[in-house]
């Protein structure tokens, strides 16, 4: 997954599997912002965090630039498979936005402002009033 040429949007958006695997391994993901990256213990900005920083910019370009969807953002002209598959990666994002780390809700954040759902405004800005300017939760 972590190789050069990161590929896991072929897995999680292609069709060869079952969406009910493809849903939950989405779900999956996170426990790696709970139970590794809000318990690491590093320098802000290291490469391990970035690296899960840029996981979710990469996953939702996959999601995006498959052929069977639309160019970023245009979720009613979603087929029935791709908006549950944009639903999940919603619920998937803001739950790790409630974690209370802010190397997760920074890769939360910086996922939802690449995934184009319709409620990506209300989060974020629900997320926004309830944290302080410049939010720094350890």
């Amino acid at each position: 997954m972590w190789g050069v040429d990161l590929r896991l949007h072929e897995l999680l958006f292609g069709q060869p599997v079952p969406l009910t695997s493809r849903l939950d391994c989405i779900r999956s993901m996170y426990h790696v912002y709970s139970d590794y990256v809000s318990k690491l213990e590093r320098e802000p900005d290291s490469e391990i965090e970035t690296g899960f920083y840029m996981w979710w910019d990469l996953t939702l370009r996959g999601f995006w630039d498959s052929s069977r969807r639309t160019w970023r953002g245009d979720a009613s002209k979603l087929d029935a498979e791709s908006r549950v598959l944009l639903d999940v990666l919603f619920e998937t994002l803001t739950r790790i936005l409630a974690i209370p780390n802010q190397a997760s809700q920074l890769s939360a954040l910086h996922g939802l402002g690449h995934l184009h759902h319709p409620q990506v405004h209300d989060a974020v800005q629900r997320f926004i009033d309830t944290n302080p300017p410049g939010f720094s939760l350890k």
